[in-house]
C-alpha cells in the first residue's frame, strides 16, 4: 500500500493497524498522521510500548499515559474515577496511538480497554477511542513472554478481533541504504529462507568496531551492565557517586528498586554515556532519551542530549501506596549508563552503526530486530550469533500474509 492511501485510512474513523518491515516508513507516516489529526482539532494521545520508541515520536510510554503500572495494580476503577486528571485524560482523547505494538501484552491491553470503557461510560472497545496501532510483529514480543505461553501475541486476543482493524501494510523500504544486501537478508529472515549467501554476508561483518562511540546491542542485561562498567572505568575524568535515598517498608522499597532497574550505587563521570529511565517531558526527557554527561553542577550531572539541549538532572521520587497509604519511597537519579543497551531496549531505534552480539539470542525475532536497527550492512559489527538468532515464529508469518492480502483489498 502506498503512503498516501494509508494516510487516508489512518485519518478515517476506523481503528487502524499500520504495519510493514522495519524501515518501510511507518514512523514517518505516523508523524504525518499526527500533524493531520492536530489540524482536524483531534486530541491525540501519542504512546509507545518502550521509552525509546516513545521518544522517537515525542510521546509517552503506554504505561505512563494509561496510568496502569506496577504501583496501581491494587486500585479499582472507582479509585481512578476519583482522580479528575485521569478521568479527563480518558474522556477527552479522540485518538490513541500505540507504537511498537508487538511489545504490548494482552493483559495490559485488556486493562486499558476496560478502564476506558468504565471512565467513558461506553461499551465500545476502548470506550470508543479511535486506535492507531503501529508495529511489526516480526519484531520482539512482550518481554515477559514465557517460553511455555503460546497465546501471548496480541493479535491472538479476542479484543484484537473486536477492534475490526483496517490494515495498512507498507511495502517500500527506506531505512537500509547503500545497496540492498541488508534488505535482502532481512526479507529472508522474515520468510524463514535464510541461505548460505546471506549467512556469508553476515560472516563478513564478524569484526570488532574498535570505536567506543558505537552503541553495543546485547540480548542480556548482564552483558549490557558489564560493558557499561568497562567503558565507564576507562574514563579518567571527574567522578561523582550517587545512591538512592529510601524510606519505608524494606520489601516495598526493594520492589521499587527492582521494578525500575535502579542500582544501589551509581558512578558517573564527565564523558559517561547515559540513558534516562523515566518520563519527565516537562523536563525535556523521557524514558529512553540518550545523552552524555558533560559536567557536574552542585554535584548533579549536566547531560547533553541529541538536540544539543543540556539538562541538569536532579533526584526524582518514586513511591508505592497500598490502600491510599504510602508504604515506601525512593529518591534517585533517573539515569543509567548507556554505551550498551539490550536488543529489547533498542526496538524503535534507527542507527548508522551498531556492534551486535547475538551469541546468546533466546527469542524469535531477536536477530531480526537487532540487524534492522542499522541503516546499512556496512554499519553492522557482528560479534557472533547462535541457532536462535535468525528464527521467526511461524504464527507471525501466517498472520502477516493475511494482513498483506487484506491491505491489498482496501
Amino acid at each position: 500500500m502506498d503512503q498516501q492511501r494509508a494516510l487516508e485510512i489512518i485519518l478515517s474513523p476506523h481503528n487502524v493497524f499500520l504495519t510493514g518491515a522495519p524501515g518501510s516508513g511507518k514512523s514517518y507516516l505516523l508523524k504525518l498522521a499526527i500533524e493531520n489529526f492536530h489540524k482536524m482539532n483531534k486530541i491525540v494521545a501519542i504512546t509507545a510500548s518502550t521509552g525509546i520508541a516513545a521518544s522517537q515520536i515525542e510521546g509517552l510510554t503506554l504505561h505512563s499515559w494509561s496510568n496502569i503500572s506496577e504501583y496501581t495494580r491494587n486500585k479499582t476503577f472507582y479509585d481512578f474515577e476519583a482522580d479528575h486528571e485521569i478521568v479527563k485524560r480518558y474522556r477527552e482523547v479522540d485518538v490513541l496511538i500505540i507504537d511498537e505494538i508487538s511489545m504490548i501484552d494482552s493483559e495490559l491491553f485488556e486493562k486499558i480497554n476496560n478502564m476506558a470503557k468504565f471512565l467513558r461510560k461506553s461499551s465500545l472497545p476502548f470506550g470508543g477511542i479511535k486506535l492507531v496501532l503501529v508495529g511489526d510483529f516480526f519484531q520482539l514480543p512482550p518481554i515477559n513472554k514465557s517460553a511455555g505461553n503460546t497465546n501471548s501475541y496480541l493479535f491472538e486476543s479476542t479484543l484484537w478481533a473486536e477492534l475490526n482493524l483496517k490494515i495498512c501494510y507498507l511495502n517500500t523500504q527506506y531505512r537500509q541504504q547503500g545497496g540492498n544486501e541488508l534488505t535482502n537478508i532481512l526479507l529472508k529472515i522474515r520468510n524463514s529462507k535464510m541461505d548460505n549467501k546471506s549467512l556469508n554476508c553476515l560472516k563478513n561483518r564478524l569484526i570488532n568496531s574498535n570505536d567506543s562511540s558505537i552503541i553495543k546491542l546485547y540480548s542480556h542485561n548482564y552483558d549490557v551492565d558489564n560493558e557499561n562498567l568497562i567503558q565507564n572505568n576507562l574514563l579518567k575524568t571527574k567522578t561523582n557517586k550517587y545512591k538512592p535515598y529510601t524510606w519505608g517498608i524494606k520489601k516495598y522499597v526493594n520492589n521499587i528498586l527492582e521494578n525500575n532497574g535502579f542500582n544501589n550505587n551509581l558512578e558517573f563521570k564527565i564523558g559517561s554515556k547515559v540513558i534516562f529511565t523515566i518520563n519527565r517531558p516537562q523536563l525535556s526527557y523521557v524514558n529512553g532519551t540518550r545523552g552524555q554527561i558533560i559536567d557536574f553542577k552542585r554535584h548533579l550531572p549536566l547531560v547533553k542530549i541529541s538536540d544539543n539541549k543540556i539538562i541538569l538532572v536532579d533526584y526524582q521520587e518514586f513511591s508505592m501506596q497500598i490502600n491510599n497509604i504510602k508504604v515506601a519511597k525512593v529518591n534517585c537519579l533517573p539515569l543509567k549508563l548507556a554505551w550498551a543497551i539490550t536488543i529489547h531496549k533498542s526496538q524503535g531505534m534507527s542507527l548508522d552503526s551498531a556492534e551486535i552480539d547475538l551469541t546468546r539470542s533466546f527469542s524469535p525475532g531477536m536477530g531480526y530486530v537487532a540487524l534492522s536497527r542499522v541503516r546499512s550492512l556496512e554499519g553492522i559489527y557482528l560479534k557472533g550469533y547462535n541457532k536462535m538468532s535468525f528464527l521467526i515464529d511461524h504464527r507471525i508469518r501466517e498472520i502477516d500474509r493475511s494482513w498483506l492480502n487484506s491491505s491489498k483489498m482496501i
